[in-house]
C-alpha cells in the first residue's frame, strides 16, 4: 500500500469509517470561472447548494443532511478546519459525513473540500439549542 497516492489513501481511509464513498466535486466551473465549492462571489449555489444566510449571523450557509438522514445546516465554503465531507446526494442535499481527525487530516492533504457545521461556528448557536 505505499505505492498509493494520496487520493487513494483518502478513499481507503474513508471506506474503511464509513459506508459510502466520497462523493467527487462537481464538473465544470461556475460563472466567474472557478469550482463551485472555491467561488466566494456566486450566492446563487455551491456544490452543497443553494446559499442563504444564517438568521442570526447572516453567515452563508447551506442545508444539508447527516448520514443519520438529519437537517444540518453546514458553512457553505471549506475550510481547514472541517471535519465534513459530501459523500452524496438525498433528497435534493448535499448528504455530509463526519470524519475522524486523522482521517480529516488525510482528506484535507487529498485536496478534498471539508466544511465546517454552522453551529459550530455561529456564535449565537446558544440561542437555537434545543432544551
Amino acid at each position: 500500500m505505499s505505492d498509493e497516492t494520496p487520493v487513494e489513501k483518502a478513499q481507503r481511509l474513508a471506506l474503511a469509517h464509513s459506508t459510502r464513498p466520497i462523493a467527487p466535486e462537481p464538473e465544470g466551473l461556475c460563472i466567474h470561472e472557478l469550482t463551485p465549492s472555491t467561488c466566494t462571489i456566486c450566492k446563487h449555489g455551491t456544490s452543497l447548494g443553494v446559499v442563504t444566510p444564517c438568521r442570526a449571523c447572516q453567515a452563508d450557509v447551506v442545508w444539508c443532511r447527516t448520514e443519520r438522514h438529519r437537517n444540518m445546516l453546514v458553512d457553505a465554503q471549506p475550510t481547514p478546519e472541517g471535519n465534513l465531507v459530501r459523500v452524496g446526494t438525498e433528497d435534493g442535499k448535499a448528504l455530509m459525513s463526519a470524519k475522524p481527525p486523522v482521517v480529516a487530516a488525510v482528506l484535507r492533504e487529498a485536496g478534498q473540500p471539508l466544511y465546517m457545521s454552522h453551529f459550530a461556528t455561529c456564535e449565537f448557536a446558544n440561542e437555537f439549542r434545543r432544551r
